[in-house]
């Protein structure tokens, strides 16, 4: 997994007019893995340097201001210009020069990040990373990166005069997050209005407590990364609502799964559900002949559509999933049988990771685990493999594509991204498009 550090080089003087940004002037390389950010060519002198030298303390009050909407909200389809504003760093840097880059969560674990490449006319430097193309694989170890911004905060108050208004604005707001971080349940809390876009120390945000009353903290986290605050209310009253019907809902022997492998942050969360597709395979022993009837013996009539437990729920619920041990329950929303078989095969994967004990829901989010269990999905109903060996020489058409969803019983687009994907051409059939995170 690629690191992103943040290396000053030493405290500068500078003839600024705001003496508390003056003292926190420092020579700053911001790099990802060994892509170096703040890498730019001077429109003066035309040399090129790997920093730039700009206040930091601008940066540490808007980290210490919105550390929990920064770091723990995820992208969501539909999100626009606010969502950007929140997750651009260079945004509160007030016209200094600055890399264009964003950080948003990737779930519980894990940070991605993006940068742009905008070179701006009468600009004094040029940036010459190119911009990141794939923010499906800029993936970053949540932890590093937070104490990599810990430290900025830290180094800048530690520059500051302790008697300056600068300084007892960014000490306030940042003892605010440190004790939020030392209190279990007021952590809990932070991270649930961050995964909302939400400052959970401004009193007119809504009170997040009026929404989980009898549902599991894990249940909300699920659904808080998939939801805008605006359907927050309906889709927390559902699952409540849909507690007795989950309760009963048919299960799936998870302990014949095997272990389950476990995440790989160097790759992208299309490859590690793939990867666990392949891993459950091997732990049950598919011969590779018939996916199908294989899915059938594994799952049994939980892949019925007739076992979907609703037909309809609010946008972000694709299953509620009850993890007990080796047995998890699986309450699906479907109206077909493809569509009943994918959410299955998706709520099997977050079953399989999910903790004895545990709630879990299936949702449309962009986060890791959630993408890794669609894919996770669409490699079990329609393997790779498989469809190369059905191949005719000159790939499929529309016709022969639908001929084997059929077949399999899955939806049509799975089958033809996944015939994409194992390189089998494709004659005249549209590919739907995938939305990538876009936060930069």
């Amino acid at each position: 997994m690629k690191q992103f550090e943040i290396h000053r080089d030493g405290w500068l003087e500078d003839g600024l007019d705001d003496g508390d940004e003056a003292r926190t002037f420092a020579r700053v390389r911001i790099s990802v893995g060994t892509t170096i950010l703040t890498r730019n060519l001077s429109g003066r002198g035309g040399g090129t340097s790997e920093a730039v030298n700009v206040p930091l303390l601008p940066f540490a009050q808007s980290l210490a201001d919105s550390w929990w909407p920064l770091l723990y909200e995820p992208f969501r389809s539909g999100a626009g210009s606010a969502f950007k504003a929140r997750h651009r760093l260079d945004v509160p840097m007030h016209g200094y020069i600055f890399p264009k880059v964003a950080l948003c969560s990737g779930g519980s674990e894990t940070l991605l990040t993006a940068w742009a490449q905008s070179p701006e006319e009468h600009a004094r430097i040029e940036f010459l990373a190119p911009a990141s193309t794939n923010p499906d694989v800029l993936v970053l170890a949540r932890d590093q990166v937070e104490e990599q911004l810990m430290d900025v905060v830290e180094a800048v108050l530690e520059r500051l005069n302790a008697k300056s208004a600068s300084y007892n604005k960014l000490a306030a707001a940042w003892d605010r997050v440190q004790a939020s971080i030392s209190d279990h349940d007021e952590l809990a809390y932070c991270r649930a209005a961050g995964r909302l876009g939400l400052d959970p120390y401004d009193p007119s945000s809504p009170d997040l407590t009026e929404f989980t009353a009898d549902i599991s903290n894990t249940v909300f986290e699920d659904i808080s990364d998939a939801v805008f605050v605006e359907e927050l209310l309906e889709t927390t009253a559902w699952v409540r609502d849909a507690s007795v019907a989950w309760r009963q809902a048919p299960q799936i022997e998870v302990g014949a799964f095997g272990d389950f492998p476990g995440d790989l942050f160097d790759r992208p969360p299309w490859e590690v559900g793939n990867l666990a597709a392949e891993t459950l395979r091997n732990n049950t022993g598919f011969d590779g002949d018939s996916p199908r009837k294989y899915l059938e013996q594994l799952f049994g009539r939980v892949l019925l559509v007739k076992s979907a437990s609703f037909e309809k729920a609010p946008a972000s619920i694709a299953a509620l999933i009850a993890r007990d041990n080796s047995t998890a329950k699986l309450a699906t929303v479907a109206r077909t049988a493809r569509e009943q078989r994918f959410k299955a095969c998706s709520a099997a994967y977050i079953a399989w990771k999910a903790g004895s004990g545990e709630d879990r829901a299936s949702t449309p989010a962009f986060t890791r685990h959630q993408q890794a269990s669609r894919a996770f999905a669409a490699e079990l109903l329609s393997p790779r493999k498989y469809l190369q060996s059905r191949a005719p020489k000159h790939g499929f058409t529309s016709d022969q594509i639908e001929a084997l969803a059929g077949e399999l019983i899955c939806p049509f687009e799975t089958v033809a991204r996944q015939a994409y994907h194992a390189k089998i051409p494709l004659r005249g059939v549209e590919l739907p498009v995938l939305q990538q995170p876009a936060i930069a």
